[in-house]
């Protein structure tokens, strides 16, 4: 297969036979519903931008600012145009191209947290500590309130939603994973990633214990990093090489290594492509790429240490894009589910649809984010479940502030964590 470094850009462009099978699939196009806001609109868009016909204008940039980059269209492409690497690569022509208008002072400082706290753990939980100091004081749930906030600053409001509250402070038992004595014969990796690592330290420690439960030597090395999406989704792909080349050197070795959030599996499954053209990173990338493994996959076929509980929770999947789209991985975390006693599996309607998570999306995009939030909960509540399980860390998070804007009852967790409650490895789950 090609990649943009042996081939233009405008060659699997021109993949596009502008059928419109991407249309029904995009949920931008869903929501917005103008062409421009479509794959099929989007590449045409990029091929008049490449050729020179096009100027970078903001209206431009807003159509291409609008894809999610969750990748369904590739899933539903016959000619399989590989739009993710379009995107990516068009968005940093963007980011060198000379822009019209600076950008808004809310958009630059989104940018900065976006690209310079998450991806780094420390930065992120001195970050995560204020905010807590911050709703000890009660300032939290007061900007929450306030329609000032959410009118003029909308990221802001956004990223306020996505804190935990005072009630979802670390509780005993919350863990980050961390090199332990070898305790199983299957030697794994566990790729604790960064975000995941400071706002979910609970499901981290419990994907941890849960592999040691199936028998599972882990190893946390110390030296890996961020897994570079975030900057690589908007086009800022020297840094991503940064990243990438950290966890090429901390990830060495012969062993599956086991991811617990989509966006991150696809990320190093990229890694070939990322360093596509050069010889001296490639070959290793490739060999990394080859071995990351989802831990519903690494789970599966193996046996816990002593029979499942009794779960009784009726319970609905939402598919994480870049398990869905990007991964093609759908059906282990469901089989996973389906084996715990008494819990009962309910069908989605448009499981598979973008949330609106996105990685950095919903603070970038927070309007057409929170539409397909709206979107993604209804869907939910109309499956009958008390608790939506997902698979990716974004989407918990994403979910879980929608449903509180909403006063949803309805409950957001990671299967991990289910899958931990019924095997004894956590009695007091986060989501009760």
């Amino acid at each position: 297969m090609s990649t943009p470094a042996t081939a233009s850009l405008d060659e699997i462009a021109r993949r596009c036979i502008h059928c419109g099978l991407c249309l029904s699939e995009c949920p931008t196009y869903l929501e917005v519903g103008s062409e421009p806001d479509s794959p099929r609109g989007r590449i045409q868009l990029m091929r008049h931008l490449a050729d020179g016909a096009l100027a970078p204008t903001p209206a431009v940039r807003t159509h291409l600012d609008r894809c999610l980059d969750c990748r369904a269209c590739e899933a539903a492409c016959p000619s399989d145009v590989r739009y993710g690497e379009l995107i990516e690569h068009a968005r940093g022509a963007l980011l060198a191209a000379p822009a019209e208008h600076p950008p808004a002072l809310e958009r630059r400082l989104v940018d900065w947290v976006v690209h310079e706290i998450l991806p780094y753990p420390r930065r992120c939980a001195a970050l995560l500590g204020a905010a807590r100091a911050a709703g000890t004081l009660g300032l939290t749930s007061l900007l929450r309130r306030s329609s000032w906030l959410a009118a003029r600053f909308p990221a802001l409001r956004q990223a306020l939603d996505l804190l935990p509250d005072r009630s979802d402070r670390r509780r005993a038992g919350d863990s980050v994973p961390h090199a332990a004595p070898p305790t199983g014969t299957r030697r794994v990796i566990l790729f604790r990633g960064c975000v995941t690592s400071v706002l979910t330290p609970r499901t981290a420690g419990n994907v941890q214990r849960l592999l040691v439960h199936h028998g599972c030597a882990v190893d946390v090395p110390e030296g890996q990093v961020c897994c570079g999406a975030i900057h690589y989704h908007s086009g800022r792909r020297f840094e991503a090489r940064q990243f990438a080349r950290a966890n090429l050197a901390a990830l060495a070795g012969d062993e599956p290594i086991v991811t617990f959030a989509a966006g991150c599996g696809a990320m190093l499954r990229q890694y070939a492509a990322l360093f596509a053209g050069e010889p001296d990173d490639s070959a290793r990338a490739a060999a990394l790429a080859a071995r990351v493994v989802d831990v519903s996959q690494v789970l599966l076929p193996l046996e816990p240490a002593k029979p499942l509980a009794r779960v009784p929770l009726r319970v609905s999947y939402h598919d994480a894009c870049h398990h869905a789209h990007a991964q093609r991985l759908r059906t282990p975390p469901r089989q996973l589910l389906v084996r715990i006693p008494g819990l009962e599996l309910l069908p989605c309607a448009e499981s598979d649809v973008c949330c609106g998570a996105a990685g950095s999306y919903n603070l970038l995009q927070p309007r057409i984010a929170g539409q397909l939030a709206r979107r993604k909960l209804a869907c939910l509540n109309e499956s009958g479940a008390a608790l939506a399980a997902a698979g990716n860390v974004g989407c918990i998070l994403h979910l879980r502030a929608a449903a509180r804007r909403a006063g949803s009852g309805l409950r957001i967790a990671h299967f991990a964590d289910i899958l931990a409650l019924a095997c004894g490895l956590d009695t007091n789950p986060d989501w009760s």
